[in-house]
């Protein structure tokens, strides 16, 4: 028996995909029947399972009933149940998903011998996930024998305890927390360590060798590292998010800024064509003036933090020119 890894990732959350209620071209169709079902419930109900006692509590406590919580799905997402994923505003996801994998097609694909002993590690570990988790509750979990190589998908709703407000909530960080993972962004890798240590062992039980984790170009990290490696990985992504919800706010702030110029660009093009001085100082030009310089303030200290974005095809020419012409504006007021 070759030595096999152990893939553990986040999936998409597809029940559709999961429970077969379509068929994709990676799908033995006539293999379906094999799949292995641990559970299947039905999301809506699984919240009202979870939730529900909670929710009544909350509401018993509320005085005034635009307080009190009718659905705590459509509370959390404003929207029915839906079979995949939904992410609410706060970063909450309707359920998550993890993919757990022994081996490749190449090693243990199905028709080979050792895809059999890996199926039973599968099982085993699937069977003690619930019990190793207590704050993920598993409401659909299934096997899918009618890909290229055995797999697991698991869904499951992160339910965390609180003392203020309503106290049980579908809650990731703090499920981790209760379950002895610590805080913090490195909570989920540090689970997803323990959890690829416990397969690790039924794999040793029944005779299959897995090597550690490993990077591209065939470094094998030792599982210390795998750990840190998952962490610098989920530190660089919320980085990007945060880069490019940064960059859609400066294009926003650019565009507003870009139509208030004009306006102002109209005015100043006014003054240097020599427009009477009195007339400046008429009642609608001299609250103009003393508007047009607050907003050219604004627009300045503007493009002083968004001078490094580009515009929405990629630009980073229009911050400069319209600086310039922000700066053509003042001069005119001075003037």
């Amino acid at each position: 028996m070759s030595t096999k890894t152990i893939s553990m990732c986040q999936g998409k959350g597809s029940l559709s995909h999961n429970n077969r209620e379509f068929s994709a071209k990676n799908i033995d169709s006539s293999r379906i029947a094999d799949n292995i079902v641990f559970v299947r419930q039905d999301l809506g109900e699984t919240y009202h399972q979870i939730f529900g006692e909670a929710i009544e509590r909350y509401n018993a406590r509320q005085k005034r009933n635009d307080r009190k919580i009718s659905d705590y799905f459509q509370h959390l997402f404003n929207r029915e149940p839906s079979k995949s994923v939904i992410t609410g505003a706060n970063k909450q996801k309707s359920f998550y998903e993890d993919l757990v994998q022994i081996g490749t097609k190449d090693d243990t694909g199905i028709g080979i011998s050792d895809a059999e002993t890996a199926i039973e590690c599968l099982r085993k570990y699937m069977e003690g996930f619930q019990e190793r988790n207590p704050n993920f509750y598993v409401f659909n979990a299934v096997m899918h024998l009618d890909e290229a190589t055995p797999h697991l998908h698991i869904d499951y709703v992160p339910i965390g305890h609180f003392d203020r407000g309503l106290d049980t909530r579908n809650a990731m960080a703090k499920a981790l927390e209760e379950m002895g993972y610590g805080k913090g962004a490195n909570a989920i890798n540090r689970w997803r360590l323990a959890e690829w240590d416990i397969l690790h062992q039924i794999c040793t039980a029944h005779g299959i060798e897995i090597s550690e984790p490993k990077k591209s170009r065939g470094y094998s990290y030792k599982s210390q590292e795998y750990g840190k490696h998952q962490d610098e990985i989920r530190r660089l992504e919320e980085e990007k998010a945060q880069a490019l919800s940064e960059r859609d706010e400066a294009r926003a702030e650019l565009e507003k800024a870009a139509n208030r110029n004009f306006q102002l660009s109209v005015f100043a093009h006014d003054v240097h064509k020599g427009l009477d001085f009195s007339m400046i100082y008429s009642d609608f030009h001299f609250g103009f003036v003393v508007e047009s310089r607050e907003a050219l303030v604004d627009i300045q200290l503007a493009f002083i933090g968004f001078r490094n974005f580009p515009d929405r095809n990629g630009n980073f020419g229009v911050p400069g020119f319209f600086n310039g012409e922000v700066r053509a504006c003042f001069a005119a007021l001075e003037h």
